[in-house]
């Protein structure tokens, strides 16, 4: 079998998980049934099939909903080289947009939604070393908020909203 025919074989991307719901009513994840990955929705209740929410070039993984439930943050990698953007879809309005723009910097996907919904924590390599941004998650200008002498691999925020808890890869002294 060749790459390309492997790749095509329909697959639930488990690594990065799916999503449930505030309220939860439905579960996002990312699926590959036709080779190309998507985001897409299923009722947890069982009431309507899996229904896909993203389209276009580019894999889709790693779907967040936001503390309200109203948008659902995804990134986007658009030729498989793991330079990830940070898209949210509006669930009422059906728009996607994207926070990050012409980021020629890589993204981890693992990235958070502050528990307002205001914000996004996220980790990129723009300073030379995956280090810990905080932006609007309307869009904007990102602001560092940690850099270590180590890479950073993934953010969580405290439930006041007031402390980030990052994952970083630190080698033993001998």
């Amino acid at each position: 079998m060749d790459l390309e025919t492997l790749l095509q074989v329909p697959y639930v991307e488990p690594y990065y998980g799916p999503d449930v719901s505030p309220d939860g009513a439905q579960v996002a994840f990312s699926h590959n049934p036709t080779g190309q990955w998507e985001i897409y929705l299923v009722p947890l209740d069982g009431s309507a099939p899996a229904r896909r929410v993203t389209t276009g070039p580019g894999a889709k993984f790693t779907p967040r909903w936001s503390p309200d439930g109203q948008r659902l943050a995804y990134v986007l990698d658009l030729d498989g080289g793991e330079v990830f953007d940070i898209y949210v879809y509006d669930l009422a309005t059906g728009r996607h947009t994207d926070l990050t723009p012409d980021t020629p910097d890589a993204l981890q996907p693992n990235f958070c939604w502050s528990p307002d919904g205001s914000r996004i924590a996220f980790i990129s390599d723009r300073s030379g070393r995956f280090d810990t941004y905080v932006m609007p998650a309307t869009g904007g200008p990102a602001r560092p908020v940690l850099g270590l002498p180590h890479p950073e691999w993934e953010v969580h925020w405290s439930p006041d909203g007031c402390w980030l808890a990052v994952v970083l890869s630190r080698s033993c002294p001998a």
